[in-house]
């Protein structure tokens, strides 16, 4: 049992209920975030989400990245939005592992640098050919 289960087991007795309310969880989740022991933000799981994927996280980084995808129902469905993006998209170009082509028609590469000497002020996009 986690220090956030017992932190709302503990409300729930003290109210005289039996279960928490989806309302008490989402307020004591809330504040458990801000000012929880070891908690880390939203921001900072966002960071932690491609490690998390790649298996690249300290024990240490696990447990906090995990405790905060329990208490965060935003992150939860980010983290889950990321996961099948990342197997889509490891679907369509193959496996990570994989070289990708070091060359660039030439075409791409005149492109691209014509874009950017293109003068933003004027307005008008760049020459497409």
């Amino acid at each position: 049992m986690t220090i956030y289960d017992r932190y709302i087991n503990m409300i729930v007795r003290a109210r005289g209920e039996t279960r928490p309310t989806s309302w008490l969880r989402q307020r004591i989740g809330g504040a458990f975030l801000r000012f929880g022991p070891g908690m880390i933000s939203c921001r900072k799981f966002d960071k932690f989400l491609a490690d998390y994927v790649d298996g690249n996280l300290s024990k240490r980084q696990l447990r906090v990245f995990e405790a905060h995808m329990k208490i965060c129902p935003y992150c939860r469905s980010h983290f889950q939005t990321y996961v099948a993006t990342y197997k889509l998209v490891g679907g369509v170009f193959g496996q990570s592992d994989e070289e990708l082509p070091m060359s660039v028609p030439a075409e791409l590469e005149e492109a691209v640098f014509d874009a950017l000497d293109a003068d933003p002020k004027k307005g008008a996009d760049p020459p497409i050919d």
